[in-house]
């Protein structure tokens, strides 16, 4: 409750900056977890404490790096068959949201600048 009160307030102010580190830190309170921790994977629904650690051993450290490994790569790094490594990507898909942000620049016949934002959910 204090970091949502203390996000509203320094959106009151305009205060950006530490707006901005606020709301990492709100994230990573609910996560119960730093964002820089090497066990993120840990996040997605099929990976628990031990799987996390094989993960980890086997060098895939941040969801960035769980995204881009096949399926056989993850079954091999947790020792298990499959179609284990591809239950772990399709969990990976509902669990992490992937968003694209869009900006355009469009001016006004008063010579303003006018800034079109679009935030797309892949």
């Amino acid at each position: 409750r204090i970091c949502n009160c203390l996000v509203q307030y320094l959106l009151e102010k305009k205060l950006f900056s530490p707006l901005c580190q606020i709301i990492i830190m709100r994230k990573c309170l609910t996560q119960k977890m730093w964002e820089t921790s090497e066990y993120q994977v840990q996040q997605v629904e099929k990976i628990g404490k031990k799987l996390g650690k094989f993960l980890i051993q086997g060098g895939i450290t941040s969801l960035e790096l769980l995204e881009n490994v096949g399926p056989r790569e993850l079954e091999v790094v947790a020792g298990r068959n499959p179609p284990f490594g591809s239950k772990v990507k399709e969990a990976y898909q509902r669990s992490v949201p992937k968003y694209s942000l869009e900006v355009e620049k469009a001016y006004t016949p008063k010579g303003d600048v006018d800034l079109i934002i679009t935030l797309k959910n892949k």
